[in-house]
């Protein structure tokens, strides 16, 4: 059985709407992650880490589909990031 690790992310609470992606990214890049899912006041977003920099695609994304939720920390309730081997909320 795995042995589940956690650790509380200090500097999650001091980020703001115009690097949010950015933090996300990193952490995914920490911790290899492929794909996030979060619920916020407007809808539900799921995403996905690609490419080499595991840069963040999400369904609200202009190319996508414009008219879902967008991915804003004002509006943001949860956020999970996750693989197969790991994930962090």
């Amino acid at each position: 059985m795995n042995q589940s690790h956690c650790e509380p992310i200090k500097d999650a609470q001091f980020i703001s709407d115009d690097n949010l992606k950015q933090w996300l990214q990193a952490k995914a890049r920490d911790y290899q992650l492929s794909y996030l899912l979060a619920h916020a006041d407007d809808g539900v977003i799921w995403g996905e880490f690609r490419g080499q920099n595991l840069e963040l695609i999400t369904s609200g994304d202009d190319n996508i589909f414009p008219q879902f939720a967008k991915l804003r920390n004002c509006r943001l309730q949860q956020c999970l990031m996750f693989n197969k081997n790991a994930e962090m909320m």
